[in-house]
């Protein structure tokens, strides 16, 4: 019995240590502490939609407290997004005698995102990132209480709040970008 007691111990104890040193909690390197932001470059027609994204970015990167925005001399890494796309296409098809008409359509927003290391000199993310949203021309309601169907597509009442939605999914995505990479 006591043999027992003693092997428990130790293996307590080993658990305890072990696990003391690993986190469950996402972090960037530690060697990055402040980034600089470069303009987004916006490669589509809708004008405000670069502005919007980076608006809504720096407000959940300074929420998150992940690195200091600095400038391009004091910075340890820089950020850099392009907005590849933004597409509208039909969702929902409605066939009638005379003609078929479309009834929702998804808005699809591509951003690529390339994050540097600029003290190790090393590429950390270079990939784009894809949302999208289902959106309805006549403004009714196709949503339910939590703006998901059951296959996990997320609607919005008007193309309007279909681009802000996707803006914010992306912004969300980016900053999952940065926590997940270490």
């Amino acid at each position: 019995m006591k043999l027992n007691k003693k092997y428990y111990s130790i293996f307590l104890m080993f658990f305890m240590f072990s696990c003391s040193f690993y986190s469950l909690n996402k972090s960037i390197p530690l060697h990055l502490n402040n980034v600089v932001l470069q303009p987004t470059i916006n490669k589509t027609n809708e004008y405000k939609i670069g502005r919007e994204f980076e608006n809504k970015f720096l407000q959940l990167l300074l929420e998150k407290n992940l690195l200091s925005i600095t400038d391009y001399e004091k910075a340890d890494c820089q950020l850099r997004f392009t907005i590849e796309k933004l597409n509208d296409v039909p969702y929902l098809l409605d066939d009638s005698k005379n003609a078929t008409t479309v009834k929702q359509w998804q808005i699809e927003i591509v951003i690529h995102m390339e994050w540097f290391d600029l003290v190790n000199q090393s590429e950390l993310t270079n990939k784009p990132i894809v949302e999208s949203v289902v959106y309805s021309l006549n403004n009714s309601s196709i949503i339910n209480d939590n703006n998901q169907n059951s296959d996990g597509i997320e609607f919005a009442t008007n193309r309007e709040a279909a681009i802000e939605q996707c803006i914010i999914n992306l912004s969300d995505r980016m900053i999952n970008e940065l926590t997940s990479t270490w």
